[in-house]
């Protein structure tokens, strides 16, 4: 079976809806047999997704890619959960936490960025309507897993950070040397992904 088990929608990080994501997995070259959408640390697009991609005769599995911590062993980055019996309702509780934080913590950004480039009028209102552009009726921001990419897209979309930067200019330029920073966020624990992974 040909398959592609991790994707992105503009529900986190990436730069298409999911049903347009599923148009483009079921037309690939590759001929794609099976598909999942694994947002950072959200679920919501899980549905659209699906009702694509079988509208398109494209098996899909719900599925997401969630930040952890491991303190024990230095370990911050992400695992991968999918969910074969269409059941999330407990990684779901656990995420709600995760987004909640997530925005809390871009929209502090886009002020210290408001800040430094001395524009009032960015922040976070600017940043989630961009984010939901050309989606009628506009999503509910909550719904969304912001990142420090869609800070650097909003950025320089708004014309305050140079157009030829790519991200890891960016990242260089106004995150490393704390310019633009805040503190780090919380990511939950091995043990509470696992337990929540395993009651779905």
């Amino acid at each position: 079976m040909i398959a592609n088990l991790h994707m992105h929608s503009r529900y986190s990080d990436g730069s298409l809806w999911p049903e347009a994501l599923a148009a483009a997995a079921a037309a690939s070259p590759q001929g794609l047999e099976l598909a999942a959408l694994t947002d950072h640390d959200d679920l919501h697009g899980s549905g659209e997704f699906a009702a694509a991609c079988a509208a398109l005769g494209l098996a899909c599995l719900p599925a997401c890619e969630i930040d952890v911590s491991v303190p024990e062993i230095g370990y911050r980055s992400e695992l991968l959960a999918y969910f074969p019996q269409g059941r999330y309702a407990a990684t779901g509780a656990l995420l709600a936490a995760v987004l909640e934080a997530r925005t809390a913590r871009i929209s502090g950004l886009a002020a210290r960025a408001a800040a430094l480039f001395g524009r009032p009028e960015l922040g976070f209102e600017g940043l989630a309507a961009r984010k939901v552009q050309g989606r009628d009726p506009k999503p509910d921001p909550e719904l969304f897993s912001f990142s420090m990419v869609d800070l650097f897209r909003y950025l320089q979309a708004e014309g305050a950070v140079e157009a030829s930067f790519g991200y890891k200019d960016f990242l260089r330029a106004y995150v490393d040397t704390g310019k633009i920073a805040g503190s780090k966020m919380a990511k939950p624990s091995l043990e509470s992904i696992v337990a929540a992974v395993s009651a779905d």
